[in-house]
């Protein structure tokens, strides 16, 4: 049923996007307007074609190759100017590396620049990475700052605090996981405030969160609980997440015990 949903889901969402685009590889904020919407949105909307791919579900192929190639122009037409196109070249970049069409001469050219802005850097490394570059990834974010804040917010970019842990997390899940766990940390503590958040912001999170819960997979994690701790029982998490149903009450307590060297991450719905 889950899958099921997600294709209808995907199947709406892809309606959508077709619904705002102009037919060259182009796209306004809103069906029908004549305005064109942002570069960095056109990065954003080739991300999720990319993702959406990566998972199985189909994707208009002409629009994503269409929109690939304005992204691919703006890439090489970029000249260092304003503090925020950094961001914007380095998601470019960063998207074309991910739907399957790196552009290595950008990367070259851009990594002096990106120096100048933590977010960029990372970004950077992500496309290095996705382009079979892991060493130079790796070298690049050695001493790359580990929480990365825009200075600038509400732009076209919409540069949130919950937009740039997301994509941090993203990036961190496949290069720096210790990085990583404390990314997720910090942006399950956001989400919980549900405080000055916006739907673009919620979307990375989720990318992110995504990211790294697919990079936990292959740890097997054993541990116990149970209503008290002389009645414990194990559960074992061989793909990274359990699901189990209980009856909770107001006067329960429940344990857990994780003898593992591993993180366990706990969510209860009451």
């Amino acid at each position: 049923k889950l899958i099921e949903s997600g294709k209808v889901s995907n199947s709406i969402a892809m309606q959508r996007i077709q619904s705002m685009s102009n037919g060259y590889g182009q796209f306004s904020y809103w069906p029908e307007s004549p305005g064109l919407a942002s570069t960095w949105l056109h990065a954003y909307i080739a991300h999720f074609f990319a993702q959406a791919r990566k998972k199985g579900f189909q994707v208009p192929e002409p629009l994503y190759s269409d929109l690939l190639a304005t992204i691919r122009d703006d890439t090489n037409k970029w000249i260092f100017g304003q503090a925020k196109s950094l961001q914007d070249q380095a998601y470019r970049i960063y998207v074309l590396a991910l739907s399957g069409q790196p552009d290595i001469g950008a990367m070259s050219r851009f990594k002096d620049a990106s120096q100048s802005d933590p977010l960029a850097k990372w970004m950077l490394a992500a496309a290095m990475s996705e382009s079979g570059m892991l060493e130079d990834a790796k070298k690049l974010i050695v001493a790359a700052d580990v929480d990365p804040q825009s200075t600038f917010e509400h732009d076209d970019s919409f540069a949130s605090r919950a937009r740039d842990l997301g994509i941090m997390l993203e990036v961190s899940s496949k290069l720096a996981p210790k990085i990583a766990e404390l990314t997720y940390e910090k942006i399950a503590k956001l989400l919980k405030t549900g405080k000055n958040l916006n739907t673009h912001g919620l979307s990375f999170s989720l990318i992110g969160i995504s990211e790294f819960l697919e990079s936990q997979k292959s740890q097997t994690i054993t541990a116990k609980y149970g209503y008290s701790p002389e009645k414990m029982q194990d559960i074992s998490l061989v793909n990274g997440i359990i699901h189990t149903d209980k009856k909770i009450t107001d006067e329960n307590e429940i344990y857990f015990e994780n003898p593992s060297d591993k993180k366990l991450y706990v969510s209860i719905f009451h």
